[in-house]
């Protein structure tokens, strides 16, 4: 194989190359972007959850109307509700309890209760009775967007440092949460507030790290295996061209050898098909049948130098020949007669040669014209038995015919030998 052909090979190798690198590196992008977006549904979804059990204790507590707890030194009275009339009450037995709002029992939960599930919740508004319920400065902006008819705001934000996702949906005040905001023209069905969610990341953050190393260690593995491959696959090719142009050089000389020998060959080399269409019409055949090659390439043999009162016979050869494979002149020298463009009929010497395909075979036949050679033996058949000078028949001729009436004279018969002289 060439240097340019072994260059354009691995050139090809090269642009594959480097579209396979490109495109695991298309994917890993895409990989890293799926499993970040994954992450995020994943951390939306678990704070909306969160968001429902605080929104689901908020409305059992507000349903109640009034929940009432003990109080204790642990426990005072909420200095936030004392405008509430029975704010304080005992029960027939002593025991004084105190009323607590939603919002103190959802804060409470999370306080005491928070390292269980490890997320934060908190229900606040822009006016809020508690101190503990201040909103912080991305608690205020969520709650003006919340206050502007969004439905839900949540953002990736640090709280000391670490990731987390905060969310934050509405609160809609319903007629129990007038028996403590009743002096802060709340609206029934409006926003009051909101209730805020803080997820912590780490976690989700771990899993999706572990998730990213395994893929594009898998994308690794397929890159590498696909470079391989490239190379591996350029070298076989290569290789499979390599011996195909040494075959190709072989079959060029080949036909530059059968061009050579059809170019020169004093005899007419002819192919036909299985149809009889002429495929090869050397130069001797042009010269001997009158015939330019352009003239007869792919037209019956047949019909151009065959004569007319033997085609039928060469055709019904020809076809029991394809049928049944018999034949009484293939491989042997044989003489006939051919006929030349102008019509003229001329005797010749004929070998016929059968080549195998695998669709179908060729015929080609080798003819030399022997009319020169005929003439010759008819003046050397002449010259044995004929004076050369008189032309008459010689002495050798004379004695043939004498010996020959000898040998079959029959008893009986009679003959007579005459001899003149010239002076």
């Amino acid at each position: 194989m060439s240097p340019k052909d072994n260059t354009s090979i691995f050139s090809y190798a090269l642009a594959l190359s480097i579209l396979w690198i490109a495109s695991i590196g298309t994917i890993a992008v895409w990989t890293i972007s799926e499993e970040k977006n994954s992450t995020l549904n994943l951390a939306t979804a678990e704070a909306r959850a969160y968001f429902n059990k605080d929104q689901a204790m908020r409305l059992w507590a507000t349903e109640h109307g009034r929940i009432y707890v003990p109080a204790t030194d642990r426990y005072p009275p909420d200095p936030n509700l004392a405008h509430i009339p029975e704010r304080d009450i005992e029960t027939p037995s002593g025991i004084a309890l105190t009323l607590i709002n939603p919002a103190r029992i959802i804060r409470e939960l999370d306080q005491n209760y928070g390292h269980l599930y490890g997320v934060t919740g908190k229900v606040t508004s822009l006016t809020p009775l508690a101190r503990e319920n201040i909103p912080d400065e991305w608690e205020k902006q969520a709650l003006h967007r919340l206050m502007n008819g969004e439905k839900e705001v949540f953002e990736l934000t640090d709280i000391n440092g670490d990731e987390y996702l905060r969310l934050m949906q509405p609160l809609m005040v319903n007629t129990g949460c007038l028996l403590c905001h009743g002096g802060q023209d709340f609206e029934v069905g409006k926003p009051g507030g909101g209730i805020g969610i803080a997820l912590p990341m780490k976690q989700l953050r771990e899993q999706e790290a572990a998730a990213i190393v395994s893929k594009i260690a898998i994308l690794l593995i397929l890159w590498f295996l696909g470079i391989v491959s490239l190379i591996v696959g350029a070298w076989i090719i290569s290789r499979q061209v390599s011996v195909r142009q040494g075959m190709l050089q072989k079959l060029q000389r080949s036909e530059k050898r059968k061009s050579a020998i059809l170019d020169t060959a004093l005899d007419a080399i002819i192919t036909i098909d299985q149809k009889d269409l002429i495929l090869e019409f050397n130069p001797a055949a042009e010269k001997i049948f009158g015939y330019a090659r352009e003239e007869v390439i792919g037209k019956k043999m047949a019909e151009l130098i065959v004569p007319e009162s033997l085609r039928q016979q060469h055709y019904e050869g020809l076809q029991r020949h394809l049928l049944t494979s018999e034949t009484t002149i293939i491989g042997t020298r044989i003489e006939t007669t051919a006929m030349r463009s102008d019509g003229a009929k001329f005797p010749i010497e004929l070998t016929i040669t059968r080549i195998d395909q695998e669709d179908a075979p060729l015929f080609t036949a080798y003819l030399r014209d022997i009319t020169i050679n005929r003439q010759m033996a008819q003046q050397l058949l002449h010259q044995a038995s004929h004076d050369y000078l008189t032309s008459l028949l010689n002495r050798h001729s004379f004695e043939q015919s004498l010996q020959r009436l000898l040998d079959n004279m029959s008893p009986g018969s009679q003959h007579c030998l005459m001899v003149t002289t010239h002076p």
